[in-house]
């Protein structure tokens, strides 16, 4: 039976369908993540077709029987096996849920969406959002149930032993605080109860003076304690932002195709969290540990009775946390998918801020920006509103704890059996007792963050990396780029290209015509290796792409686009970013005269030594172009591929600098639409319906002024 131990959330809204599916399969005894379902669903920017899960779920091993259904059949259906349906949610949003029963005024559900999670519907509300499509899912023949094996949260600790040394000095520190507090709650109960009554004043001064000297080397220690632990902190976060970033850099473009770019940034807010979550797991076991159990030794030798009503702070502190644990969590998963989903608004709008101007679509941008951020914001308060709740309820606890212990400790004082400095004392190492312990019930909501982003983090880790296994190096440096019945498609829908053949000898000029979606661009990402044909082979010199190291590959094979922009920095560093090594001054101004950029580089208030990028000199989108193509034509690769990378020139410029660049001895593949440029190659191939429709010497082109590219 289908119960809450197979139910999986969904890291974004686009994951619904692939955490459905990880129901389904851990269902059957199996555990994938999201990631790698991801994957061989093909999940998209616009999320998961029906028909990717169907083929994710026969890759492994599962059958699939996709139906259109009543809901009398369905109720039927899911008798035996729980059910993955396709909905409209709240009437505009494709969505799927996992229906696991139907009864006769009921549908039990499980919604990947951590906010509603496993829920019963009536009728009407199912069939308001059911679109009658039902996936129904077993094992095939071949089934074999898999476990993942995958680093959890609590493997993290693992790093903390690689810094014994701060921590000593930190739990050496964190005692010495103990001891002084202690020491200093004794000094007042000296006063109270032995120099007070005796009128002792100059003992009573030396006490205070010794006193305030203890404050100050505890507000000294204090700080002594603070700095490792910021320490401790900054190699945390070096240690985990550094790996993050190095696996994100190793992913391969189809990950960043697939994904919003605030969403990949929202993953340093995660792993800022984790890193708190270690770093106050650690210490608070440890130090706290240590504190309170110091803490309870001396209140109970202190006063016996006084302590064990003390003890009543535990188990309702212990409820009052655990009471507030599902709410906090799903609070916070909340908060970070609508801080996700702004940033990422937030980031495609300014980055589009020209086009939306343009469209006069400001106000609506606005609106829908707002909206996220209202959205934001009220997830925010939602989650400080049950915080502070909490806040208030743990003050009246402690209120009500002290206002007991004095009542009881009067009592005691008036029978004898406790003095005034004694319960004065008392109350006030006990405030220091429930600090410690605050802290260390405190933990389950910091480890349920850090658990929450360790598994948004996780979903990218599980992502393989481009370069997997042993690859090959490149045998030449300058060869022939060959394509051998390629066909290639994005998604599981129609082929984008098929049973593509073609040689690109090397030194060849060749161009590739077509109509805009024909695929022109998507073959040229094939032809340096940033996607994998889904048939065929793709080959440089002989040797497979996808056995290549892509890095060698693309320091000879080099893919200019039509937007490729500039990094933050200087003008000479841009240059200079993927150049070869022996590259001198010379160098970079041959590169920018044969794209003609010296005349405006000069003009440039430092020259090469100008500041461009996001917040240098601004541009204009066709001096990026040249300064752009001249940075390839450093790096000294034998293969330029240029996708529309003149476009934005005028078309003089562009014809100039075009008839340089067939001057060079490298092989030159452009895609262009400007028929008079495509007349100056030697060789044209044409693209339509996914196919090679024509290929041969231009003068067997048809070029007239019929052809429409």
């Amino acid at each position: 039976m289908f119960s809450k131990k197979h139910y999986r959330m969904q890291v974004d809204f686009r994951d619904c369908g692939v955490a459905c599916l990880a129901m389904i399969l851990d269902y059957y005894g199996s555990d994938y993540s999201l990631a790698y379902l991801r994957t061989l669903s093909k999940t998209n920017l616009n999320g998961t077709t029906a028909y990717g899960l169907v083929k994710a779920g026969q890759e492994l091993g599962l059958a699939c029987q996709p139906l259109k259904l009543d809901l009398e059949q369905l109720q039927e259906a899911v008798v035996q096996n729980p059910a993955l349906v396709h909905v409209i949610k709240e009437g505009k949003f494709p969505h799927y849920y996992v229906v696991y029963q139907v009864t006769d005024t009921a549908v039990f559900l499980a919604d990947p969406d951590p906010q509603v999670g496993l829920v019963r519907r009536s009728h009407a509300e199912f069939l308001q959002e059911w679109t009658g499509v039902a996936l129904f899912f077993e094992p095939g023949v071949d089934y074999q149930p898999r476990q993942r094996r995958e680093a959890t949260f609590w493997s993290l600790l693992a790093l903390l032993s690689q810094m014994k040394g701060l921590f000593f000095l930190i739990v050496l520190v964190s005692l010495g605080l103990t001891l002084l507090t202690i020491l200093s709650s004794y000094g007042l109960q000296w006063i109270v109860d032995g120099y007070l009554p005796q009128g002792r004043m100059e003992a009573i001064s030396q006490l205070s003076l010794w006193l305030l000297v203890a404050a100050l080397l505890q507000a000294l220690l204090q700080f002594c304690k603070q700095y490792p632990l910021l320490l401790l902190s900054r190699r945390l976060s070096l240690k985990l932002l550094e790996d993050y970033l190095s696996h994100v850099f190793g992913l391969p473009l189809s990950f960043f195709a697939t994904r919003r770019s605030g969403e990949i940034l929202s993953r340093f807010t995660d792993a800022n969290q984790i890193i708190e979550a270690l770093a106050s797991l650690s210490l608070t076991l440890l130090l706290d540990g240590l504190t309170l159990v110091s803490l309870s030794l001396t209140l109970a030798w202190q006063s016996p009775q006084l302590f064990l009503l003390a003890l009543v702070l535990v188990p309702l502190y212990t409820l009052l946390f655990f009471a507030f644990q599902k709410k906090f969590k799903s609070y916070h998963q909340d908060q970070l998918e609508a801080g996700s989903q702004l940033s990422s608004s937030l980031m495609d709008h300014i980055k589009g801020m020209e086009t939306l101007k343009a469209l006069g679509l400001e106000d609506g941008a606005l609106a829908q920006n707002k909206g996220y951020l209202e959205s934001f914001w009220d997830k925010v308060c939602t989650y400080s509103c049950a915080e502070q709740l909490q806040s208030a309820l743990k003050s009246a606890l402690q209120l009500g704890t002290t206002v007991a212990i004095f009542w009881w400790g009067s009592r005691l004082i008036l029978t004898g059996h406790l003095s005034l400095g004694q319960l004065l004392t008392f109350t006030s190492l006990l405030a220091y007792f429930t600090g410690p312990l605050e802290n260390l019930l405190q933990i389950q909501v910091q480890v349920q963050k850090a658990q929450v982003a360790y598994q948004r983090l996780q979903e990218v880790y599980q992502v393989p990396l481009e370069e997997q296994g042993d690859r090959q190096s490149l045998t030449r440096d300058r060869g022939a780029l060959r394509l051998d019945q390629v066909s290639f498609a994005y998604d599981y829908g129609s082929p984008l290209l098929k049973d593509l053949t073609l040689n690109i000898p090397p030194g060849q000029k060749l161009g590739i015509l077509g109509l805009s979606g024909c695929g022109k661009t998507s073959l040229a990402k094939l032809l340096v290796g940033f996607y994998q044909p889904l048939e065929g082979q793709v080959l440089w010199a002989g040797q497979d792409l996808s056995c290549l190291h892509p890095q060698e590959l693309r320091r000879q094979v080099q893919y200019v686009a039509q937007d490729a922009g500039l990094f933050q920095g200087t003008l000479r560093e841009n240059l200079l970013w993927a150049a070869a090594a022996e590259t001198a001054e010379a160098d970079l101004w041959a590169a920018l005269e044969l794209v003609e950029a010296v005349a405006f580089v000069q003009l440039l208030p430092l020259g090469l030594d100008t500041l461009v990028g996001t917040d240098g000199t601004a541009l204009s989108t066709g001096q990026i172009q040249r300064l752009v193509l001249a940075r390839s034509l450093l790096t000294g690769a034998s293969c330029l591929i240029l996708d529309e990378a003149t476009s934005h020139l005028d078309p003089e410029t562009e014809e100039r600098v075009f008839d340089r660049l067939l001057a060079l001895d490298q092989t030159l593949i452009v895609i262009t639409h400007r028929l008079e440029l495509a007349q100056k190659l030697e060789r044209i191939v044409v693209l339509a319906d996914g196919c090679l429709k024509e290929t041969g010497e231009k003068e067997a082109i048809n070029l007239g002024q019929e052809s429409s590219f």
